[in-house]
């Protein structure tokens, strides 16, 4: 037993990697190439497949060579003497969260050859592609069930002093089909993540805001992201809402816009969700305060004044003292409907005063665009002065059509300052109470045994005989599934 061990360790280190005479690290993008698929990390974890791959580096399929579960390797070139490296601040993250709800548990984590590894659980389907398997739209029970989740998500990850600052449907996974858990909402990769409070003093960090667009993906980034503002609890909110949003139309207004370079993009992208929003942008910036202060930081005091309350305001700011936003204290203004296409004008009744008569010309029908025409727009330096005439008006918001809570999640997000704590507890019950009025029944909720009532729409689908959502080839502990059936034989499914 020790020299097979001895073995497959000698064999972890044979790793085949062809280096490029011109870079100084291994590329990331021909990682599943130039590796040896019979390495094993950890002494016990076979490389077997690629399953995906990212700007932050590869994950594989593994199958621990004893028991044959499955897990998730993630593999990172390791730099030489680099001080920084995301997948070990990764590592530090699920460690600091692991054991909590929907937390992947994390097995091993260290350097091995030329790359940092990382292994945890292997997990099911994330929500971006089970998004794609139900064309491209969720029924509002599925989203009010996805938004409890994730919304406790959001707030446990928070308790633990940490913000996620990469909130999008691809970091989202479900659990395995096949598991106990497949109806748990995961959350992974942690590479953006980082602490808002200092760890010695437990204070909440400084107001910062530099040139440059912030972290995360553009689609779903914050305005402050946009705006290089250092990110806090409220830009997970609000990235979570335009996720929702996202999932009830089918796409984003910006979905689709493209410029030249990266800094063009999140420019463009940040002045179309301006227009989208329209009136739910708050009248006054919730951080004006904190502009104040780091103005004042730059430009010293020239002459010594008594203190006012504006004064005293701004001393409060620069505490950065954590204060609680209530719900409940939210008031969003009317807006108007975006109205709907006609072909043909409404006839009134005969006892209308204002009925038309039968000489008045009958005006021409509405002209009608496909809308996924125009969402695929081009990047032009002038574009956002020309108005296309028959895209709606930017007073009018995107979640004119929505249910109201949706409205109110989003400007619930943008009203809240930079230390300000979310009421999580009261977006979770404004959501369940919607859930309630239109029918949605919660796990919670529900009678044991009742699988139907808090069913997603992929699995209805599946269940309805169309294609099976998850991995293409999921198998289970060898060790496990022979002791639930009673043999002794490995059974793989």
């Amino acid at each position: 037993m020790c020299g097979g061990g001895d073995a497959s360790r000698s064999r972890a280190i044979r790793i085949k990697i062809l280096h490029n005479p011109n870079q100084k690290t291994p590329d990331k993008l021909s990682l599943c190439h130039r590796l040896d698929m019979d390495v094993t990390f950890g002494g016990k974890y076979r490389l077997e497949e690629e399953i995906a791959n990212g700007g932050c580096g590869s994950v594989f399929l593994g199958v621990h060579t004893i028991a044959g579960k499955e897990v998730a390797i993630k593999l990172e070139p390791a730099i030489p003497r680099s001080l920084t490296s995301p997948l070990r601040q990764e590592s530090k993250v699920y460690k600091s969260l692991m054991g909590g709800p929907g937390v992947p548990w994390i097995m091993y984590s260290g350097k091995q050859g030329d790359y940092n590894v990382m292994v945890i659980d292997l997990l099911g389907p994330s929500l971006e592609d089970l998004f794609k398997v139900c064309n491209r739209h969720f029924s509002l029970k599925t989203v009010l069930l996805l938004a409890d989740q994730l919304i406790s998500r959001l707030e446990f990850i928070h308790s633990r002093s940490f913000i996620h600052r990469d909130v999008k449907p691809a970091n989202f996974v479900m659990g395995q089909s096949s598991s106990p858990t497949a109806s748990i909402v995961n959350v992974i990769d942690f590479g953006l993540a980082r602490r808002f409070r200092d760890s010695r003093t437990g204070e909440h960090i400084a107001y910062k805001q530099d040139g440059r667009h912030g972290v995360g993906t553009s689609l779903f980034a914050s305005l402050n992201a946009h705006q290089g503002v250092e990110c806090a609890r409220r830009d997970d909110l609000e990235s979570l809402a335009y996720m929702l949003i996202y999932f009830l139309r089918g796409t984003l207004p910006w979905r689709k816009l493209r410029a030249p370079t990266v800094a063009q993009t999140w420019e463009i992208i940040l002045q179309a969700k301006l227009a989208a929003l329209g009136s739910l942008l708050p009248e006054s910036p919730p951080d004006r305060a904190y502009q104040h202060q780091s103005e004042k930081e730059v430009q010293p005091r020239q002459n010594d004044t008594t203190q006012s309350e504006e004064n005293q305001e701004h001393d409060d700011v620069h505490s950065n003292v954590e204060r609680s936003r209530p719900l409940s204290s939210m008031t969003i203004r009317a807006t108007p409907r975006r109205p709907r296409a006609r072909s043909q004008p409404r006839t009134p009744s005969r006892s209308c005063p204002h009925a038309v008569s039968p000489e008045t010309p009958t005006p021409p029908p509405l002209r009608r665009r496909c809308h996924r025409k125009q969402s695929s727009a081009s990047y032009h330096p002038d574009a956002h002065q020309d108005q296309d005439p028959y895209l709606p008006p930017p007073t009018v918001p995107m979640t004119a059509t929505l249910p109201v809570e949706f409205t109110l999640l989003l400007t619930y997000a943008l009203s809240l300052s930079f230390t300000d704590l979310p009421d999580y507890d009261g977006l979770r019950d404004m959501f369940r109470n919607l859930g309630r009025r239109s029918g949605v029944r919660y796990p919670d909720e529900c009678v044991q045994g009742d699988r139907t009532a808090t069913e997603f729409d992929w699995v209805r689908k599946s269940r309805k005989g169309a294609e099976h959502y998850g991995t293409h080839r999921v198998r289970v502990c060898g060790a496990c599934n022979a002791a639930a059936h009673g043999v002794t034989e490995r059974r793989w499914r």
